[in-house]
């Protein structure tokens, strides 16, 4: 927890002083932090998939990095304002607004389904991967949020500019920020509830970094910096570098749930008895079937299908 805390200060004090873009693709070492630590303490030795994963999330982190915007202007807090009433801002917030709308409404309708088959909890995998959507993109509202606020401290230290923090906008955002931070934990907190983390995790992820991506290239017209500034080739540098790591951050977690299932089919009563052997129980392979879809748990009796 203290952890935990003190991740979210730094992260916090971070803000103000690089651009939003260059920031938010950082988040993927924590991915490859916490299956580092999970290897670690299960005594396992690293796969050839793991280095091969580890390596895409990192060479993708540092292209990001080299490639990214470095430029941190000091914005007053009119200009901050301002940036909410252009046109592509406009349009990213009906974008969002909409996705989070839909995304709420439709695992509503998933959970009431599987309420309704009798489902379990922990098996409904749709509706952790909507929930982990949609707390992925409230993360990452959070990420701007909190990086605008950052930018009024920032003003206020400044000596030459306006008024900073001491204007009627800052408890807009600061309860913006506070509103976004809880839906974010809220819907993260369900999904996990709802299915495997090492599922759920990385889709948040994915989410929180597009998102938290995106929301800074628009807002702050970080954009500009690549077309204006930079030229065609750190563009494409730069959005390369943000996938190898969002695509090592699949494969690294992909090829950890798959231990997980490999060790749970051997622990299995089915696997180990002689008799089971190329005559599998229907029980022994409908619990197979949900296993490989991380939706079977130990101590679960025989899941139920369906389509949640």
């Amino acid at each position: 927890m203290a952890c935990m805390v003190l991740g979210a200060i730094v992260d916090f004090a971070a803000f103000p002083f690089a651009a939003q873009s260059l920031l938010a693709p950082l988040a993927t070492t924590t991915i490859v932090f916490n299956i580092g630590m999970a290897n670690y303490l299960s005594k396992e030795q690293p796969t050839l998939v793991n280095v091969l994963a580890t390596c895409a999330i990192l060479v993708g982190t540092i292209i990001v990095v080299v490639f990214g915007d470095r430029c941190s202007p000091v914005y007053k807090t009119d200009e901050l304002v301002a940036r909410f009433e252009v046109v592509p801002m406009i349009m990213y917030i009906v974008v969002v607004i909409a996705f989070l709308a839909a995304g709420c409404l439709y695992s509503e309708k998933l959970d009431k389904s599987c309420d309704e088959q009798e489902m379990p909890v922990p098996q409904r995998k749709q509706v952790a991967f909507v929930m982990a959507a949609v707390g992925g993109v409230f993360g990452g509202n959070t990420v701007l949020c909190a990086k605008t606020v950052g930018e009024m401290l920032k003003t206020s230290a400044s000596c030459r500019c306006g008024k900073g923090v001491l204007n009627w906008y800052t408890p807009l955002f600061l309860a913006a920020l506070g509103g976004n931070l809880l839906m974010q934990i809220k819907y993260l907190n369900e999904a996990i509830r709802r299915f495997d983390m090492l599922m759920v995790i990385p889709v948040y992820q994915t989410f929180w970094i597009l998102s938290g991506t995106f929301s800074g290239l628009i807002y702050f017209e970080e954009y500009k910096m690549f077309f204006e500034e930079q030229g065609p080739i750190k563009e494409v540098m730069f959005f390369t570098g943000t996938g190898m790591a969002l695509g090592g951050i699949f494969l690294l977690t992909r090829e950890h749930r798959q231990k997980q299932v490999r060790k749970a089919w051997e622990a299995a009563p089915e696997a180990q008895s002689p008799l089971s052997i190329g005559t599998p129980s229907p029980s022994a392979g409908s619990w197979l079937v949900n296993l490989m879809e991380g939706g079977a748990h130990e101590g679960d009796e025989q899941p139920v299908s369906g389509s949640c």
